[in-house]
């Protein structure tokens, strides 16, 4: 039988707005999300735009629509992101630290960086390493 080890958890930092050339770049400590999670937040509706563009392609869907795959972003940044670290944020001249998920989820202008975030979650898979 063959035995696997799985890491739960890793540290990210994102490039924007050249984030990993600070002396304290601005961390993302996110765990990896589990099956059931990535099938509820991409799997499904992937899947499903996947096979109708494959049948579109075979002459199986007349209706000549595209498929578009819809993932949950938002959904996957709040179950992925367990801490931010070295995010403090301006506006109208008072200063928060920004900590976790729904505070930056709050703030104006900083979608940029919640999607690279998001995207990098959304392909991360929790490192397997093989036992001997």
């Amino acid at each position: 039988m063959a035995k696997v080890v799985l890491s739960r958890d890793e540290v990210f930092i994102p490039r924007w707005n050249g984030n990993q050339e600070e002396e304290l770049p601005i961390t993302f400590h996110l765990r990896y999300l589990t099956t059931g999670e990535r099938h509820r937040y991409a799997g499904q509706k992937a899947l499903e735009a996947v096979l109708s563009q494959a049948a579109e392609l075979v002459g199986d869907n007349k209706n000549g629509h595209r498929p578009e795959v819809q993932i949950d972003f938002e959904g996957m940044f709040r179950a992925a992101v367990t801490r931010i670290d070295n995010l403090e944020v301006e506006i109208d001249g008072q200063t928060t630290k920004v900590t976790t998920a729904p505070q930056l989820l709050e703030l104006p202008g900083l979608n940029p960086l919640l999607m690279e975030v998001a995207f990098h979650i959304s392909t991360a898979n929790a490192r397997q390493d093989p036992v001997p």
